[in-house]
C-alpha cells in the first residue's frame, strides 16, 4: 500500500505543520509505504501572505527563495514517480480552490491509474459538501484522521469493503456513504511527529530579522474560547456527542516528545502549537515549567490578554520564551465582547504588554479589520491602543468568514457573502463583503498604512491618511516616502 500526501499550503508559509506532520506519522506506524508532496515553496499565486506583509510594514524584511519549477509538472512528475495507490489532500479553505486544480491537472493518470482521491483537514470538516460534486473524489474525512485515515488505508490493502468507514464520506455508484464521527483521538496515544520529509529548507523559519531553525510541538488540540471568527465553537459542539474536543496532552508525553525532537532536528526556536498556551491552571504551567526548563530552548506562543499575568510572564521569562503573539482583534471594547464573544478590557490588553515588556518578552498584536458593521472609528480604536502598548511588531488581518464559524452564519443571512463564497487568504490585498460599513478600498487603504499611524507621530497624520490611496499614483508616492521613514525608525534594511 502507497500513499502520496498532498499538502497545499499557502505560498512560503513554512511553519511545520504539525496536523499531516502526525497524519504522516500514523499510517508509518501502520506500516503503510507514504510519500509527500509539498506546494510551498512552488510561486502558484501572484505573492504569498510574507511578502504582502513585508510590502505593508508587517514583517521585517527577508529574502523569498521560490522553487521556479511549474508545481503541475513536478506534481504529475511526483505521481509516475512514487506510483500511489491512494492519494490524500490536506487542504483549508484558502487552498480549495488550487487544491482542486492541482487534483484536476492529473485527472488523466488518476483514471489511467485507478489512483483513489481522499480529501480532509478544516475544509472537509467544515464544508463537506463542496467536495461531493468532484468526480475525482473517492473519500471525505469529515473528522479527525489519525485513525479513521489508518482504517481506511488497512482496509484497502486487504481489499475489504470500505463503504463503512468512520469517519469518512466514501463514494457509492450514485452517491457518498456518509458514514458517522469516531471519538476525538487521544492525542496521548500519537505517534511522535514526523517532518522529514517536509526537508531541511522548512526547518529555517525568518523571524525578528533572521532565519532560525525552527519546529512545531502541539501541546494542546482546540481551544476552551468560543470566538465567533473563529471555528472552534463549530467543532465543540459538532464532537459534544462523542467528546470532547479541547484536549491537553500529557507533561510526561510533551517532555518525551521534547527529548526526540532536540536530538533529531536540533533547533534553535520552538514554535508551541497551542490556541491561547496561558489558558490552563497554576497546576499544569508550573509542571510544564518545571519539565521545560531542562531543554531552554528558545521558542515562540500565541495566548490572550488576560491570560497573562506577572507570575506566568515570569515564568515564561526563565524558560527562554522570546516571542508572543497575542490576539487584539478589534480594539472596540463593546464590539469585542458583544459580536467577538471575547472578554476583556482594554485595560487588560495594557496590563498584559506592560508586563511582558518588563520581562524582556517581545511581543506582537494582531488586529482583525472589516468585521459586519464595523466602521473607520471602531477601528481606530484599534489604533489607539496600539499606539498605547507599542507592540515590537503588529500583524493586519482583513476579516475573512471562513466555513465554521459564527459570523460566517451573519455575513450569509445578511447578504454579505454569497451562500457558496469560499474564502481566500486574509492576508491577501482583497475584501470580500459586500456592502458592508465600510468600503474594500478603504479598507485595503488602512491594511497597508495602520503600521504607520500605529509607530509615527500624529503630525504625520494627514500624509498617512494621503497614502491610504492605493490607486492613486499621489497616495502610492506618499507611501513609499513614508515607508522608508518607518523603515529607519524600525532600523530595519530592505532585503536584497
Amino acid at each position: 500500500m502507497r500513499v502520496l500526501f498532498v499538502y497545499c499550503n499557502s505560498m512560503q508559509e513554512n511553519a511545520l505543520p504539525v496536523g499531516i506532520s502526525q497524519l504522516i506519522a500514523c499510517t508509518q506506524q501502520a506500516g503503510i509505504n507514504v510519500g509527500l508532496f509539498d506546494t510551498t515553496f512552488y510561486r502558484w499565486d501572484k505573492k504569498s501572505s510574507m511578502e504582502i506583509r513585508m510590502e505593508n510594514l508587517q514583517f521585517q524584511p527577508c529574502s523569498v527563495l521560490y522553487n521556479e519549477n511549474n508545481v503541475y509538472d513536478d506534481f504529475r512528475n511526483k505521481i509516475e514517480e512514487f506510483s500511489p495507490d491512494l492519494i490524500g489532500f490536506s487542504l483549508v479553505e484558502p487552498t480549495f480552490h488550487f487544491g482542486m486544480k492541482l487534483l484536476d491537472s492529473v485527472k488523466d493518470l488518476i483514471e489511467k491509474k485507478a489512483i483513489k482521491v481522499a480529501v480532509g483537514g478544516v475544509h472537509a470538516i467544515y464544508a463537506p459538501q463542496t467536495f461531493i460534486d468532484n468526480p475525482l473524489i473517492d473519500f471525505i474525512c469529515i473528522g479527525e484522521g489519525e485513525e479513521s485515515f489508518v482504517e481506511l488505508c488497512n482496509k484497502m490493502e486487504k481489499g475489504l469493503d470500505l463503504s463503512d468507514t468512520r469517519g469518512f464520506f466514501i463514494k457509492n455508484k450514485k452517491d457518498f456513504n456518509r458514514n458517522p464521527l469516531l471519538a476525538p483521538v487521544n492525542i496521548n496515544s500519537l505517534p511522535i511527529l514526523d517532518f522529514t520529509l517536509f526537508g531541511e529548507r522548512f526547518l529555517q523559519k525568518p523571524m525578528m530579522g533572521r532565519l532560525y531553525r525552527t519546529i512545531s510541538l502541539e501541546l494542546t488540540r482546540g481551544c476552551p474560547y468560543q470566538c465567533t471568527y473563529c471555528g472552534n465553537a463549530y467543532l465543540t459542539k459538532m464532537f459534544s456527542a462523542h467528546g470532547r474536543w479541547y484536549r491537553l496532552k500529557s507533561i510526561e508525553k510533551i517532555q518525551n516528545e521534547y527529548k526526540e525532537y532536540i536530538k533529531k532536528y536540533n533547533p534553535e526556536f520552538i514554535y508551541k502549537h497551542s490556541e491561547s498556551f496561558l489558558a490552563v491552571d497554576k497546576k499544569r504551567l508550573n509542571s510544564y515549567m518545571e519539565m521545560y526548563s531542562e531543554f531552554n530552548v528558545p521558542y515562540w506562543i500565541e495566548t490572550r490578554p488576560e491570560d497573562v499575568t506577572e507570575e506566568k510572564a515570569e515564568m515564561l521569562a526563565r524558560t527562554n520564551c522570546k516571542r508572543i503573539s497575542i490576539g487584539l482583534e478589534s480594539g472596540n471594547e463593546l464590539y469585542r465582547k458583544k459580536v467577538l464573544k471575547r472578554n476583556y478590557t482594554n485595560d487588560q490588553v495594557k496590563n498584559a504588554c506592560a508586563i511582558l515588556r518588563d520581562k524582556g518578552i517581545s511581543f506582537s498584536l494582531n488586529l482583525i479589520i472589516g468585521f459586519p458593521d464595523e466602521t473607520r472609528d471602531m477601528i481606530f480604536d484599534g489604533v489607539k491602543l496600539l499606539r498605547d502598548v507599542k507592540p515590537d511588531s503588529i500583524s493586519i488581518f482583513l476579516f475573512t468568514p471562513y466555513r465554521g464559524c459564527e459570523l460566517r452564519k451573519v455575513c450569509e443571512q445578511r447578504g454579505l457573502i454569497d451562500r457558496d463564497f469560499i474564502g481566500g487568504d486574509y492576508f491577501q490585498m482583497e475584501y470580500c463583503l459586500k456592502n458592508n460599513t465600510i468600503g474594500a478600498k478603504e479598507l485595503l487603504g488602512l491594511f497597508r498604512t495602520i503600521p504607520l499611524y500605529v509607530q509615527m507621530a500624529t503630525k504625520d497624520f494627514n500624509r498617512i491618511k494621503i497614502a491610504e490611496q492605493t490607486d492613486d499614483a499621489v497616495g502610492n508616492k506618499a507611501f513609499i516616502e513614508l515607508r522608508d521613514e518607518y523603515y529607519k525608525i524600525k532600523k530595519w534594511v530592505k532585503a536584497k
